[in-house]
């Protein structure tokens, strides 16, 4: 049970190192006009299932309009009416 626990929570030495590794990137990709300090991560305290479902909702919207059957019907029907211009 103990085991389990210590891998929920992470060590305060973690952290600093992972920011200064962060700072370290920063500063190589950093312009004069950003901020000296690295920007903070925004925190999302959705789930991961819901932000994965937003990814994919979004994604679906993006797609839609290519599986609308109206729409394909309509892109079939003008191939198939330029095959009849240039293929009699």
């Amino acid at each position: 049970l103990e085991g389990d626990l210590s891998r929920k929570f992470v060590s305060e030495t973690v952290i600093e190192e992972k920011r200064k590794q962060i700072q370290e990137e920063w500063e190589k990709v950093r312009k004069p006009e950003d901020p000296e300090e690295a920007p903070e991560e925004e925190y999302d305290g959705r789930s991961l299932f819901e932000r994965l479902q937003e990814q994919k909702d979004k994604k679906q919207e993006e797609w839609l309009p290519f599986y609308n059957p109206l729409t394909n019907c309509a892109i079939v029907c003008f191939f198939a009416f330029i095959c009849n211009l240039f293929c009699t």
